[in-house]
């Protein structure tokens, strides 16, 4: 997968969460949660997955620029 398609993704899932995000929103002010729903629960740890390789990628590319 290309940089740019990479770019492309993240563009697209930023607006998917902002868009659960309002969603969301409206769920709690009429009292359910979403953490109770379990692809809700699959999305966080998803993303929990995500910026933890992210957070290795970096510090490996920025051990290989400082060594």
């Amino acid at each position: 997968m290309t940089l740019e398609k990479i770019i492309l993704r993240n563009k697209i899932i930023a607006q998917h969460l902002s868009e659960i995000a309002l969603q969301g929103e409206r769920m709690e002010s009429d009292g359910a949660t979403q953490s109770a729903n379990p692809q809700f629960r699959a999305m966080l740890s998803a993303q929990e997955r995500l910026l933890n390789a992210v957070e290795q990628l970096l510090e490996k590319l920025h051990g290989r620029i400082v060594s």
